[in-house]
């Protein structure tokens, strides 16, 4: 990346302000998401906000709009399920506004992104996302140092050891890049193992796990669809074998997840037959799974704690759009991303387009993150994921050659 190019060129000021937003968010963490304004307002989304209000403006002025109606109308059912959740009051209205924030922060990303996306600025957001890695990288690497220095009985391993949540995902981006751009296989696979090495201690097994999918998929972009099956069938086995004899992916985190998710889904498929959700301002968990998680894990935060059915989803942030607005609905999320789909399924030759790889990775790497993790429904790391989930997009629909970073 060219960093005198990067900050010598123009930029929008839509776009700089989300990135200094994210940036924020990577240096003070929960002192700057977290910092309380007025009612339901926290000073991250009071200014995200603000910043989708001028979005909006910009788009109404300069009648600039990409339609993804899948997009459009996944936020378009969210809005019906949030109107019957306000009408009938199924909830307390705090709640419906906290449940809400999900789908609110994709709806202010989406305004925000259409407003300032085009050709240079998707450069610009490329660049960015690099930028966060190294980052991410040296913070991390700063925070690692403060602890062993200053604090007693510091280990690497059996504990929580991250600067932040976007520190967690700019060391997923270091991963991405490390399989991406690098020229030649040993410094590849040299670079990527030294990733890995950085993710083994933040004290997140799923953080891990995100970062090791995007060999896989890599591999499976190498072979022809024959053989990607066999990658596949590969990794699939390994996850068994992960959650069997490695302690992090079988303790009581993430039993209580995976125990979490078949409820939900279990009850979802047979009571709502994968259609229809449940809305905003209910409670995640009924009597029913709070009596089994007493049962099987003797775990009972839920019971003592009955806000906590309100304020701890799932853990993984596509199971709680299904919980809100349906399995169905939730599948529109995907339909933009045919393209990338199609190109990881099909044969390819070494000289690929690393950009395209980057951001295949990354989004991997990302979702898998999400798909064990509260993230789509917090400020400390959506903004981020919808950056990446809207880049690849817009890579993949490009008719000219892939960017150069």
């Amino acid at each position: 990346m060219n960093v005198k190019r990067f900050f010598s060129s123009p930029i929008h000021p839509v776009q700089m302000t989300l990135f200094i937003l994210i940036e924020l968010l990577l240096i003070f963490d929960r002192d700057f998401a977290k910092f309380h304004l007025f009612s339901f307002f926290h000073l991250y989304d009071f200014l995200l906000l603000l910043t989708g209000v001028t979005a909006f403006i910009i788009l109404l002025v300069k009648r600039r709009f990409s339609f993804h109606w899948p997009i459009l109308a996944l936020l378009g059912i969210s809005v019906a399920y949030l109107a019957y959740s306000v009408i009938f009051n199924i909830g307390p209205l705090n709640y419906i506004v906290r449940h809400y924030a999900l789908f609110m922060y994709l709806a202010l990303f989406y305004v925000i992104y259409q407003s300032y996306i085009d050709k240079t600025a998707h450069q610009f957001n490329i660049r960015f996302m690099l930028l966060i890695a190294a980052m991410a990288l040296l913070f991390q690497l700063g925070y690692f140092a403060y602890k062993a220095f200053f604090t007693n009985n510091f280990s690497l391993l059996g504990e929580f050891n991250y600067y932040s949540p976007m520190a967690v995902v700019g060391l997923i981006m270091c991963s991405s890049y490390t399989l991406s751009f690098p020229a030649g296989w040993k410094k590849k696979i040299l670079l990527y193992a030294l990733s890995l090495l950085l993710l083994i201690p933040l004290g997140h097994a799923s953080a891990f796990l995100a970062g090791f999918v995007m060999f896989f998929v890599y591999l499976g972009l190498q072979f022809k669809p024959a053989f990607k099956l066999q990658v596949l069938i590969s990794f699939v086995l390994l996850l068994v074998a992960f959650r069997v004899f490695v302690p992090a992916f079988s303790d009581t985190n993430s039993s209580w997840r995976i125990k979490y998710w078949a409820f939900i889904l279990d009850k979802h498929f047979t009571e709502q037959y994968g259609l229809l959700g449940s809305g905003f301002g209910v409670p995640y968990a009924n009597d029913e799974l709070t009596q089994l998680m007493i049962d099987d894990l003797k775990q009972t935060t839920f019971d003592y704690q009955p806000e906590e059915r309100y304020l701890s989803p799932p853990h993984n942030s596509f199971l709680t759009i299904l919980f809100h607005i349906g399995f169905l609905p939730m599948l529109l999320l995907f339909l933009p991303l045919k393209k990338p789909l199609a190109y990881l399924v099909a044969r390819h030759d070494a000289d690929r387009p690393p950009v395209k790889d980057f951001l295949l990775l990354a989004f991997v790497g990302l979702t898998a993150w999400a798909s064990f993790n509260v993230v789509l429904e917090l400020p400390h790391n959506s903004a981020f994921y919808w950056l990446v989930f809207f880049s690849l997009i817009y890579e993949f629909d490009r008719k000219e050659k892939a960017v150069s970073v």
